[in-house]
């Protein structure tokens, strides 16, 4: 059973964004103190949603029983349909997603009605959000 899973997102106003995704949707993460690091300074704040068990979601990496994650192989499996990429197994062994992974694998995605991606970023466990829209009882929280 899919349920809501509530997501947090750390904000500095002013700071120079890093993006692995070529500018599509906004990455957000299941960890709090994760989002906490990325609310720097005394304006820095944290966002607090909700992607809601109706939002399409594809899980590449499975961070529910250990926050370095492991390869959901199904996930991968749906990815392979979409991007058709030869060897995916094999290539996801032998390095990390972030080192293979393809900006037009995003919009692939997008265009295949995907609303959300499961993965692990260096940090931790991150939610790459291709379509904010679907995010519901969005609020800003204090930091800390």
């Amino acid at each position: 059973m899919t349920r809501d899973l509530v997501l947090y997102r750390g904000i500095t106003p002013g700071a120079i964004g890093f993006d692995v995704h070529g500018g599509y949707g906004e990455t957000w993460t299941t960890s709090i103190s994760l989002a906490a690091c990325y609310a720097r300074g005394p304006k820095g704040y944290i966002v607090k949603s909700v992607l809601p068990a109706s939002a399409k979601r594809l899980v590449l990496v499975d961070t529910t029983q250990d926050e370095d994650g492991i390869y959901d192989w199904d996930g991968i499996a749906a990815l392979d349909e979409i991007i058709h990429l030869p060897y995916i197994k094999r290539t996801f062994e032998l390095y990390t997603i972030y080192e293979v992974w393809n900006e037009e694998w995003t919009v692939e995605l997008m265009e295949a009605g995907y609303d959300s991606i499961a993965t692990v970023g260096l940090d931790g466990p991150e939610e790459y959000v291709l379509n904010p829209s679907v995010l519901i009882n969005t609020v800003v929280m204090e930091k800390g």
